[in-house]
């Protein structure tokens, strides 16, 4: 009887009455044809039950953050967190089928309810044993979680369903990564590349499986295989640089750095890359402090000098060439920008090394 008073509250003949909101709310999309508009125009359909935050409101629009990018969706269209659950209640009252149990579960979850976020997944999954959006809501949920084993089961279960969609291969193989269990990854990615070969987010991901564990030949192999698809990308360039810096291949490293630079001038990973190579490789014949200093300075002044890992390339840099009081000068901003704990002690450790006037060496992963 609550949920029907609240949700009658909130609605009046089907649409949402808006209800003191304010920028940086969340609301939850209620319509069925909610649309995302930019000047006016149609951008995107968005899904009943997304959740949206508030960047700027007027008398009938929000302007959102949506999955799809930003723009306008209708006041009508959507409401408050807090009102949702109310909403989704009267709904599943009205029509208890697995979509509304999903589109309530996730606002439980949001809310921090996750037993009853949870009880709500499961629910789904009882009324709709073989819908693949109720699977892939709930693994969403697990993967929130961190509870992997239960993600796997469930993304076994969409393969069960679907076993001809490269996406639920791949999907698992992101799953048996993160767990550790890398041949195992390595078979999904294997069979979703052959049941969609022409993806080349799956090479991309296998390689990185593969220098997770060292097999660098192997990752080689597919980077090589992207470079030959998306030859005018520095992005293949700019890994298959780094898996051979983690082999100890330097020269290739630098050839890689060199081309990634020279089809896409404009991107900043290779010479970030190569800066600090030239700064920091273990193999002296290898090093140019002088050049590296010059690459680290340009990608400092295009980030504006606020990317504290610039900072950090060019500091090394000036440690290459023994100018160590711009070294501590430039590794003590870094390590102040630094937001993340573990970065931040990785930086001020390298800083001692500065103070004492030592230079930086990488360490090879082979």
């Amino acid at each position: 009887m609550r949920a029907l008073l609240l949700a009658a509250a909130c609605v009046h003949f089907g649409t949402p009455i808006a209800v003191a909101q304010k920028v940086g709310d969340t609301v939850v999309v209620v319509a069925d044809d909610a649309k995302l508009r930019v000047n006016g125009k149609f951008i995107h359909r968005i899904d009943r039950g997304e959740q949206l935050k508030i960047e700027q409101l007027d008398e009938s629009w929000y302007l959102v953050t949506a999955y799809h990018g930003q723009g306008y969706v209708h006041r009508g269209d959507a409401v408050l967190l807090d009102q949702a659950i109310d909403y989704f209640t009267d709904a599943i009252l009205q029509e208890p089928d697995a979509f509304n149990y999903v589109h309530r579960a996730s606002v439980w979850s949001t809310m921090g309810e996750l037993d009853a976020a949870m009880r709500d997944f499961d629910e789904a999954v009882r009324l709709d044993p073989d819908s693949e959006y109720v699977y892939l809501a709930r693994v969403q949920e697990w993967h929130k979680r961190g509870n992997l084993d239960k993600a796997i089961a469930d993304e076994t279960e969409l393969i069960r369903l679907n076993p001809t969609k490269s996406e639920r291969h791949f999907g698992r193989a992101v799953s048996w990564e993160e767990k550790g269990e890398y041949g195992l990854a390595i078979d999904d990615l294997n069979e979703a590349i052959r049941l969609n070969p022409e993806a080349t987010r799956y090479i991309h991901y296998r390689a990185a499986v593969y220098r997770e564990i060292r097999n660098f030949e192997m990752a080689i192999s597919d980077l090589t295989e992207m470079i030959r698809r998306k030859p005018k990308s520095s992005s293949g360039y700019a890994y298959r640089g780094e898996v051979h810096n983690d082999n100890g291949d330097f020269g290739n490293a630098i050839t890689d750095f060199n081309e990634g630079m020279r089809v896409e001038p404009d991107a900043v990973v290779c010479p970030y890359q190569l800066a600090m190579l030239l700064a920091s490789c273990p193999d002296a014949k290898f090093r140019d402090g002088k050049r590296a200093v010059e690459l680290a300075t340009k990608i400092c002044e295009k980030c504006k000098w606020e990317i504290n890992p610039a900072m950090t390339t060019l500091a090394a840099g000036y440690a290459e060439i023994g100018d160590f009081e711009n070294a501590v000068k430039w590794q003590e901003k870094a390590a102040d920008l630094a937001d993340d704990a573990k970065m931040k002690a990785e930086f001020h450790a390298r800083l001692e090394l500065y103070k004492f006037h030592r230079s930086y060496r990488r360490e090879s992963k082979r």
